[in-house]
């Protein structure tokens, strides 16, 4: 190898065993590229350092930032305000789920809200879990994630996390929690049902990352120059709004202007002073010319509600928004919000199932009971019924003349009329209609008549 070759090759090993490079930061090692294992997933986590930094940015913003508090709780307001309920279609199993769900210690009604609020707060929950193995009943613990040490993930499938270790203290022995999944050995008596030690749930990860990140996160430093922002501007303000007084003393020496200060102390409002020509007051106020921060301010709130997904009038900021603008920008908000609770209702059932799993287990439960049901969340768009309701009566005037004139017949029509109407709340199923089972139409006058009705 040539001189230049052997400087240019040490060059390059001295850049990658330097003390820092950009790959750092996110976990990358520096040889990476050097070698690659035939199994395995690449390092898409934050380092524990960062991660648990992120954890502690994020509580500090949601406990003192107003703007990074509301953007905590706003998907929770949406999501499960009204509160959650579920039915069941068998009696037993409505009876197991309603046991665990008003245990003293589960309180899920009192307690939802809070885990849907810190899922978005931390990015990821663990809930241990205590089962009493006499009748299966499951109670649900909390482990904070600044006590979540490593995710063990499986080394050929990055979609399976095995288990969890916990933080210990020094001399302690290590503390593993296994992830809760199926069981799919087939000698195994508990094949088929759910087991393990804890749930684990992560949002805003990759695949190959085991661990989820908190919705403040990309929002952290931009909320930070906010708040310098204003508080320089609220500060600018009050030294605006100072002034003095200043007195002109005409022919005073040093030590009578001091002896006249000590003498004259500042007026209080609505006293009278008295002086001679000799004696000038003036009140003089700072010119700071200041210009007008609105823009500014604009500028960075939007770029942060960009960010967590929400539009400038969802945060008092509506004066120039009209409502068909806002009604446009709402629409990316809803389905955002309808993302986040479709994984709450899956991160829901799959701790519900678990329940019914150890009942099954304990014997409370045959195995062949019908396991269904049903879980309602609030909706997360109020419908509008004025322009819902005129828009049924349209329909249901389309689809008459659409009969009339044989463009569909009345099954289609009932169909596409149940629908529309479905779509204002609760399904709606086509009615049996007895005139037509005789084969006798209503007559036209009578649904020209029902229909000015509804008008």
């Amino acid at each position: 190898m040539t001189g230049l070759g052997k400087r240019i090759k040490a060059a390059w090993r001295g850049f990658r065993e330097g003390v820092w490079w950009p790959g750092q930061q996110v976990g990358v090692d520096a040889d990476e590229s050097d070698w690659r294992r035939l199994t395995g997933n690449a390092d898409r986590d934050l380092s524990p350092l960062t991660h648990e930094r992120m954890l502690k940015i994020a509580y500090y913003l949601y406990e003192t930032d107003p703007f990074g508090k509301r953007i905590i709780e706003l998907p929770r307001d949406y999501i499960v305000a009204e509160g959650v309920s579920f039915e069941a279609k068998d009696e037993r199993v409505q009876e197991v789920l309603e046991k665990f769900w008003d245990d003293p210690i589960n309180q899920m009604d009192l307690k939802l809200d809070k885990k849907v609020l810190e899922l978005g707060l931390w990015g990821e929950q663990c809930y241990p879990i205590f089962v009493n193995q006499a009748n299966g009943h499951v109670r649900l613990g909390y482990l904070d994630p600044g006590l979540i040490e490593k995710i063990e993930q499986d080394s050929e499938n990055a979609e399976v996390v095995r288990r969890i270790k916990v933080k210990t203290g020094p001399g302690e022995a290590d503390k593993w929690l296994s992830v809760i999944r199926v069981d799919e050995k087939p000698t195994s008596p508990t094949y088929g049902y759910r087991i393990g030690e804890c749930f684990y749930f992560k949002i805003n990860a990759v695949t190959t990352a085991s661990r989820g990140r908190s919705d403040l996160l990309p929002l952290a430093d931009y909320l930070d120059l906010y708040n310098q922002f204003l508080f320089n501007r609220g500060e600018r303000a009050a030294f605006g709004n100072a002034w003095i007084w200043d007195v002109t003393l005409e022919g005073m020496t040093a030590e009578q202007i001091k002896t006249w200060l000590r003498d004259h102390p500042v007026p209080k409002p609505g006293s009278i002073r008295a002086h001679n020509e000799r004696v000038k007051w003036e009140a003089v106020a700072p010119d700071l010319k200041a210009h007008d921060a609105s823009y500014d301010s604009r500028m960075i709130k939007n770029y942060i509600l960009g960010g967590a997904g929400f539009p400038e009038h969802f945060f008092a900021e509506g004066g120039e928004t009209t409502r068909a603008t806002a009604a446009e920008m709402g629409e990316p908000v809803i389905k955002h919000l309808t993302a986040r609770q479709r994984f709450i209702k899956a991160m829901l059932r799959g701790i519900l199932e678990f329940v019914l799993d150890q009942a099954i287990l304990a014997g409370v439960l045959p195995r062949e009971i019908d396991r269904t049901f049903g879980l309602h969340f609030p909706e997360i768009s109020s419908k509008d019924l004025g322009r819902a309701g005129t828009v049924l009566l349209q329909t249901a005037q389309a689809l008459l003349i659409a009969q009339q004139q044989g463009w569909v017949d009345h099954d289609n029509a009932a169909n596409l009329f149940c629908a529309v109407a479905s779509g204002m709340g609760p399904d709606v199923e086509p009615a049996e209609n007895p005139e037509r089972a005789t084969g006798e139409e209503i007559p036209q006058k009578e649904i020209r008549q029902a229909l000015r009705r509804v008008k």
